[in-house]
């Protein structure tokens, strides 16, 4: 895309740090119906071209505290374009690639799609594999940015990210890894080239443990199941 061979000098941006715990149940599975959680909140660029946003981490944190494996999670970000004019919006690459690490733990367990009105941008089951070139399949990505789209004054954009992990799925390759999901946004007048423009950046934690809670209490029995197999064997050889 023209637009991205230049620098991308945004006149604003929303940044969401999303420390994003994803670790297996190890030899377990989910015995309760899947469910799937949705958590949002909008983001909205003024006229004063400043970022506003009503993320509200209480909401999300309950919201995320009934997960269960093999449930499936939606983050959604309403982008609200209050300025007099069409503003064109970019996404960092950064929260692409987690999600590509993520998946590649889980051996494609973990599954992922972004969406932008409607469009799917970039999904684990439509970009990889063989020759793939993972991130630089995105249509407009260069850098540390790729474009979503033009909205319209007055008018909304929204960015889905739906996530799931099969509640089957065994092994400890979740179990070490913790990425950060940043999740930041970026804004400029639409077909301007804006030079001297500054990145303003608001920092709304949104942590995100999927799948964490029981993970002590699995490595627990683990680690109990292993130490009485040892005093089993120990038995036997004594007998």
């Amino acid at each position: 895309m023209t637009k991205m061979q230049h620098a991308l000098k945004p006149l604003g941006a929303f940044v969401a740090g999303c420390a994003l715990a994803l670790a297996c149940v190890l030899g377990f599975a989910s015995s309760a119906e899947a469910q799937t959680e949705s958590v949002g909140w909008s983001v909205a660029y003024n006229a004063d071209k400043q970022m506003v946003s009503d993320y509200d981490r209480a909401a999300i944190d309950e919201k995320l505290a009934n997960l269960q494996p093999g449930d499936s999670f939606t983050m959604s970000v309403t982008l609200n374009n209050k300025y007099s004019d069409a503003t064109d919006w970019y996404m960092t690459a950064d929260a692409v690639k987690t999600l590509e690490e993520a998946s590649s733990a889980s051996n494609g367990a973990y599954t992922y799609k972004l969406i932008f009105d409607g469009r799917t941008i970039y999904s684990s089951d439509t970009v990889g594999g063989d020759g793939a070139n993972g991130f630089k399949e995105i249509d407009g990505a260069t850098g540390k940015w790729f474009f979503l789209g033009t909205i319209d004054s007055d008018a909304t954009g929204n960015v889905k990210i739906e996530m799931s992990l099969d509640g089957e799925t065994q092994g400890n390759a979740y179990m070490n890894t913790l990425g950060t999901l940043n999740v930041a946004f970026a804004v400029e007048d639409s077909g301007t080239a804006v030079e001297g423009g500054t990145l303003t950046k608001t920092n709304d934690p949104f942590m995100l443990a999927i799948y964490a809670v029981g993970i002590i209490a699995a490595v627990a029995c683990i680690a109990f199941s292993l130490v009485s197999l040892r005093k089993l064997h120990k038995g036997r050889d004594a007998q």
